[in-house]
Parts: structure tokens; C-alpha cells; sequence
């Protein structure tokens, strides 16, 4: 009878001693449940204090890029325009210009090395639309607005209109890329779409300011200044193609 009673109690103790442990050393499963709680709480923790640095010790990443996207457009509008500064920090207008040139030309090329050749072969008529509609509509819009309204000449209407109907690909491009590096759209081809149309948006605005602008300071006559920019455009392409198959197979073609 003692015998039992001491089983009994035993017993009783082990399931006391159960039902009081802590689940974790039960199951291991709900340990590593806990370590991924335990670092998820001190990501969360961490996270508003590293945003709130960066927010403020870094203004041209932090509020300037939440305000205007990029605060180096400020300081280039700020740098040209106003008068005591641009006394101090002048920039001669050949190397600003060369600048400029090379900024265009190196995001022209991202736009161009991110592209989908698959879906760009199965966009090309919807790109084109995309690129040339929007782009003439927009610079003959503005052109007839600017002659009938502001009393511009012709030619001057249409110099405004294909600067104002240029899109940019400073804003485009890089966060077409960001949305393509994160998967959005990329079974649509819609990153490589507009990368594509604005890429030839902004060859076609430079095209017809080009061509207006000789229009306007040449003697010559309008459709030999046209032809010229045509001749032009075909010279660049030409070259772009001969300089990418030099560049597929040399030094190798991996």
C-alpha cells in the first residue's frame, strides 16, 4: 500500500513538473520560433533609429531626395541662377555643356544595358507609339499654344515645344531599374518599355530641337536642315551598331 501511494505521488510529481515547462525546451520548433521573435523585435527597434540618421545626417539623400528627387538638381539650379553664388562657383558653359553631354550619354547606356530583348522584340510597335506619340503631340501642343499666345515665331514655337516635350531619363531610368531589379512588371516587359520609349522620346525631342535650331540659325532651306539631322541620327545609329559588335566579340565573347 506504501509502495503504491509512493508511485502515485511520483508520478503526480513528474506531471506537475511537465505541465510547468516552459514549451520551448518541448519543442524545438518553438524555440527557433522565439530567436526569429527575439530578432524581429530588435530589427523593429533598430530600424526607425538607423531611418532617423539617415534622414539627418545626410540631407541630399535624405530630405532633398524626398522633396525633389535628387539634390543635385537643386545645386546645379541654385549654382546657375543665383547671382552671388554663381559670382564664386561659375562653371564656363563649354565644360557644362560637355558635362551634360556625358551625363545623357552614360544614362542612355544604363538604359540601354537593362533592357529585355524578349520583351522589347514583342513591345517594339507599342514602344515606338509610346515613344513618338506623346512626344510630337506635346511639342506641337506647345508649339501652337506659344505662336498663338505668346506671338512666337514658328520655328521658336517649335524650339520651345521639343523642350518641353522631352521626357527625362534622368527620372525615368533609374527607377525603372529599381522596379526591375525588385521584379514589378518584368513579366510584362513594362520596365523595358519605358526605358525604351523614353530612351527614343529623348532622341526624337533632340532630333527636332536640333533640327528646329538649325532652322532658326541657318540659311539654308527647312528640308535641307532636316535631312541633315535625319543624315545625322543614321551616322549615330550606324556607328552605335558597329561599335556594339565590336564590343560582343572582343576581347571575347563571353
Amino acid at each position: 500500500m506504501h509502495t503504491t501511494e509512493s508511485k502515485n505521488e511520483h508520478l503526480e510529481d513528474e506531471n506537475f513538473q511537465t505541465s510547468t515547462t516552459p514549451q520551448s525546451l518541448i519543442d524545438p520548433n518553438n524555440t527557433a520560433h522565439e530567436e526569429t521573435k527575439t530578432v524581429l523585435s530588435y530589427t523593429e527597434e533598430i530600424k526607425p533609429r538607423t531611418k532617423k540618421e539617415t534622414y539627418i545626417s545626410c540631407p541630399l539623400r535624405g530630405v532633398l531626395n524626398v522633396i525633389i528627387t535628387n539634390g543635385m538638381l537643386l545645386a546645379g539650379f541654385t549654382i546657375r541662377n543665383v547671382p552671388f553664388i554663381n559670382e564664386h562657383v561659375h562653371v564656363p558653359n563649354t565644360w557644362s555643356s560637355i558635362l551634360r553631354n556625358i551625363a545623357l550619354t552614360i544614362i542612355l547606356i544604363r538604359a540601354g544595358l537593362g533592357l529585355d530583348p524578349q520583351a522589347l522584340r514583342h513591345l517594339k510597335v507599342v514602344c515606338f507609339r509610346l515613344a513618338v506619340g506623346p512626344c510630337l503631340m506635346e511639342a506641337s501642343a506647345a508649339a501652337v499654344f506659344s505662336h498663338f499666345i505668346m506671338k512666337f515665331p514658328w520655328q521658336w514655337a517649335f524650339l520651345l515645344g521639343f523642350v518641353l516635350g522631352a521626357v527625362s531619363p534622368a527620372v525615368v531610368v533609374p527607377y525603372m531599374m529599381v522596379l526591375q531589379e525588385n521584379g514589378y512588371g518584368v513579366e510584362e516587359g513594362i520596365p523595358t518599355l519605358l526605358m525604351a520609349a523614353s530612351s527614343m522620346d529623348d532622341i526624337l525631342a533632340i532630333t527636332g530641337f536640333n533640327t528646329c535650331l538649325r532652322i532658326v540659325f541657318s540659311s539654308g532651306g527647312i528640308l535641307d536642315n532636316a535631312i541633315a539631322s535625319i543624315r545625322n541620327v543614321c551616322i549615330s545609329l550606324l556607328a552605335g551598331i558597329v561599335l556594339g559588335f565590336f564590343v560582343q566579340y572582343f576581347p571575347s565573347e563571353d
